[in-house]
């Protein structure tokens, strides 16, 4: 599948020209003498520990999203990373409570447990839970997808809804991008061994386990360093588990570079879903390969449609309506 027709993420990924996202730079700053090494990939392709240990070991800080979770969690996620076994227990215990996709619940344990007295800063930057950002995109993202019989009224009504999560992951990516410059920076003037290895030999953060939507954290990164002539290097490393994104998260992607989320994008994510909603039983709902397989094939199946086969496609399926 040439997914670089639609995906403006996977063609940023891929090393095209960057774009600069929409972010509000005014005031951001970082650190001189910093890598920022970003690594994008899928939520629920689970990893082996020594597989992540690998990615984490050769960073002085690591940055990750966890989307609404609280202060509690990230005091625990602390105390887990300085070796405190009692909180590695509890931090795995609610995982696993937590229930959901299978794929994505076996990544987190892995992710946590690799987590667990690796004795260096781990900075969350998403929203907590209760901001006011976290809880426009919670509500948005529950609606559920529900069409009507007529192509012409779904497609204006699915529109709605994904340009409200596009313009609320645009507030979240600025948040995001806020949170990393003041985070980072903090960490560097405020512990003693990190400005003294900076002195020396400059330090390494890493963005770890980002959702490809987020993509446009990577340039936002780089455009605060340009501005401000700070001395940084970047690198980004695009998983293969991620190379299929369903069309609600291009949409997305393709916001935050200030492209228009256009009628035939719609359109496709919205016959995609039906055809998922028909495919897939409410048992596989949490089972990422056939949940995989079906974004594979749905994505392949409606690439190339206009929209009036896209239409026409819609008229003989089942929308929920």
């Amino acid at each position: 599948m040439d997914s670089s027709k639609e995906s403006i993420v996977i063609e940023q990924l891929k090393g095209l020209e960057p774009l600069v996202p929409a972010y509000d730079y005014e005031g951001l700053t970082l650190p001189s003498r910093l890598t920022v090494n970003a690594h994008f990939g899928s939520h629920e392709h689970p990893r082996d520990l020594d597989e992540t240990r690998a990615i984490l070991d050769p960073h002085d800080i690591i940055v990750f999203e966890n989307f609404g979770s609280d202060a509690r969690t990230s005091d625990l996620i602390q105390k887990l990373s300085r070796g405190n076994y009692a909180a590695r227990e509890k931090m795995l215990r609610q995982i696993q409570l937590r229930g959901g996709n299978k794929a994505w619940t076996e990544q987190q344990l892995t992710t946590m447990k690799a987590f667990y007295n690796i004795r260096k800063p781990l900075l969350v930057i998403d929203p907590e839970r209760g901001h006011p950002i976290a809880e426009k995109v919670h509500k948005l993202f529950d609606i559920p997808n529900r069409f009507s019989l007529n192509f012409s009224r779904a497609v204006e009504e699915h529109k709605v809804k994904i340009v409200g999560l596009a313009e609320a992951n645009l507030e979240r990516e600025n948040y995001l991008i806020t949170s990393f410059c003041d985070q980072v920076r903090t960490q560097v003037e405020t512990n003693p061994k990190l400005s003294a290895k900076q002195e020396r030999d400059g330090i390494s953060v890493l963005l770890f386990d980002f959702g490809l939507a987020h993509s446009g954290l990577y340039y936002g990164i780089q455009e605060v360093a340009r501005r401000n002539q700070s001395e940084i290097n970047t690198s980004v490393y695009f998983s293969p588990n991620a190379e299929v994104i369903d069309y609600i998260v291009q949409a997305m992607g393709r916001y935050v570079y200030g492209f228009k989320v256009d009628d035939l994008m719609v359109a496709k994510s919205m016959v995609s879903k039906v055809i998922i909603n028909n495919a897939v039983s409410k048992e596989d709902e949490t089972n990422s390969p056939v949940l995989t397989a079906a974004f594979n094939q749905t994505t392949q199946q409606v690439e190339d449609l206009d929209l009036q086969q896209l239409e026409e496609l819609y008229s003989r399926i089942n929308p929920i309506g």
